[in-house]
């Protein structure tokens, strides 16, 4: 059967004696209708028919707008959320746009070039590539998103198109206010990162001068009785540890405002380094430090230096008393884990650092990652409680996460994945 066979066949005025109703009644058919369609089978009607006219029922209702087309472009049946696109004021039916090109109803100017590109998406359709998406405006405030698929023969010749298409503008009108909201909060973010560098930078300068005044007013006055002597001692050591607080302060904003590009970088020769530069930490704990295969991947070398240092000069500081410190790190690729970015798909990196040290209970484990927060005092372990902050944003910046879980008196396990190409990225 010709395609022009098919679709005088199928087309509404040789539909049988109700297909004039069904066109013109804007209500759906009631259960007898539809019993009597049913009981015509015996009557001659063909099964085929009787399915063909229950599908153009169902797909009738769709919300979603349906177009059957020929490889020509010649409009074979379309619902009736299609033939609303244009406004219910037109009031059209499938006898009126059958057997014509869209391009044919559409001729206003403002549909030339939308129309162009539609009918290229169309003709880009293949046996092997056999579904595209399409935004075709339909008014100036009013989108449709529309998916064309197409039917073909063996030797590859298109026989028929079908367009489903769903109004894209609620959609459209949300990504536009999502896109102003991520475009406004990094904007605030960028500012609130330079105002936390300055505002370090700055207190940097009467900082120093603090603790030069201190120690000259200490040479100057010599001996001094004991409560004058812990006055002093004490105005310096708050100085001192403001010093260290500004001083992690500004590394945590230099992360996303100061990393260096992405580039190729052997995670085994940065754990390599790490080691070397805690030499004299590990020597002096006992502690064994064991480092599986690492992968090599994009990355900031600098950062990932620090992303390491910080976890196991932890795993070092945070070790029970009288036991020494075991330290694991390994690595494995997440094949489940993939994510398609353009044209290339990215896949990821599980990296775990764990040790037998102090732990932590578990209900800690997002607190730990907050700025300056700290589950131990300072009186038992030193620092500004920021490293593990500054981990959790390198390992954002490279497109991964980090969690932690631990168990008091038994270890902690501190695990992060890593994008292994992100070299697009780089500005």
């Amino acid at each position: 059967m010709s395609i022009d066979e098919w679709s005088n066949e199928v087309a509404p005025h040789d539909m049988g004696p109700m297909a004039e109703d069904y066109e013109t009644r804007p209500d759906d058919y009631d259960a007898e209708e539809l019993e009597q369609s049913v009981a015509w089978v015996d009557g001659g009607m063909q099964l085929m028919e009787v399915q063909d006219f229950m599908f153009r029922i169902l797909v009738d209702d769709l919300p979603d707008s349906v177009c059957v087309f020929q490889p020509d472009g010649r409009i074979v049946w379309a619902n009736r959320a299609w033939l609303a696109i244009p406004g219910e004021d037109f009031g059209l039916r499938v006898e009126d746009v059958a057997g014509h090109r869209l391009e044919e109803l559409l001729v206003a100017p403002q549909y030339a070039e939308p129309l162009a590109a539609r009918w290229e998406a169309v003709q880009s359709l293949t046996p092997d590539r056999n579904l595209v998406m399409h935004t075709f405006p339909v008014s100036e405030s009013r989108t449709q998103q529309i998916r064309y698929k197409g039917w073909f023969t063996g030797e590859g010749e298109p026989v028929l198109y079908v367009a489903v298409g769903r109004d894209h503008t609620a959609a459209q009108e949300a990504e536009t206010r999502l896109r102003e909201s991520l475009r406004r909060l990094a904007e605030s973010n960028r500012d609130l990162q330079d105002f936390a560098y300055v505002a370090s930078h700055d207190l940097q300068e009467p900082l120093r001068k603090i603790i030069a005044f201190t120690d000259r007013l200490r040479d100057t006055v010599g001996d001094l009785d004991e409560k004058p002597a812990d006055y002093l001692d004490r105005v310096q050591n708050a100085s001192q540890r403001m010093q260290t607080l500004i001083d992690d302060l500004l590394t945590f904003s230099r992360v996303t405002t100061r990393g260096e590009d992405f580039r190729r970088t052997d995670l085994n020769e940065v754990v390599s380094g790490v080691l070397g530069d805690l030499e004299v930490a590990v020597a002096d704990t006992g502690a064994q430090v064991d480092v599986g295969p690492l992968p090599t991947l994009d990355a900031d070398p600098t950062q990932m230096r620090q992303l390491f240092q910080n976890l196991i000069a932890n795993a070092l500081k945070f070790h029970r008393a009288g036991v020494a410190p075991v330290v694991s790190v390994r690595a494995e690729r997440l094949n489940d884990h993939v994510l398609v970015v353009g044209d290339e798909p990215r896949s990821y990196w599980r990296v775990c650092v764990a040790d037998n040290g102090i732990g932590f209970d578990d209900k800690y484990a997002q607190k730990i990652f907050t700025v300056f927060q700290r589950l131990h005092g300072r009186g038992r372990y030193e620092g500004s409680g920021i490293g593990l902050s500054v981990c959790r944003r390198i390992v954002e910046r490279h497109e991964g996460q980090i969690e932690a879980s631990g168990r008091p008196e038994e270890g902690a396990v501190f695990v992060f994945t890593l994008a292994e190409r992100l070299a697009e990225l780089n500005d």
